[in-house]
């Protein structure tokens, strides 16, 4: 940390502090993960909802500091292979986040009987790994 001082020609010099911290890189944090039910007949008038929380809310030394979470995709797969991006959403602050899950392919056909997963992946917003986290779930 430091300080830098501008100095002009007809006004007193500026004193301008600075400081670099060194850590771990923020990762997005995801928490509070349900789906509900688990396990479920495809439906669009009652889909099941996955409920989560984004974001944090960090006590440091200096303050408060608030964590959000730049981008967070729900992504359909079926065993190893990527069925599609269900949804994105992005600059999410720290908060509830509820999907409704209606047991459909991205572009709207019906899924067929079996078990299926959403991998929730979120980004930081500054530098620093995804999270990825896996919801399974079982289309009866």
């Amino acid at each position: 940390e430091g300080s830098v001082v501008l100095t002009p020609r007809a006004s007193q010099p500026l004193h301008i502090p600075w400081a670099i911290t060194f850590g771990k890189p923020a990762r997005a944090a995801l928490s509070e993960i349900a789906l509900e039910p688990n396990s479920f007949k495809p439906s669009v008038p009652t889909p099941a909802v996955l409920s989560l929380r984004t974001g944090t809310l960090l006590q440091t030394p200096t303050g408060p500091q608030v964590q959000p979470v730049a981008r967070l995709d729900f992504e359909l797969w079926h065993g190893k292979k990527r069925l599609g991006l269900l949804a994105r959403l992005r600059d999410l602050l720290p908060g509830q986040v509820a999907l409704g899950v209606t047991g459909l392919y991205p572009g709207g056909k019906q899924l067929p009987p079996g078990h299926y997963k959403i991998v929730l992946i979120a980004l930081p917003t500054g530098s620093g790994p995804a999270t990825r986290v896996a919801v399974r779930f079982r289309i009866k």
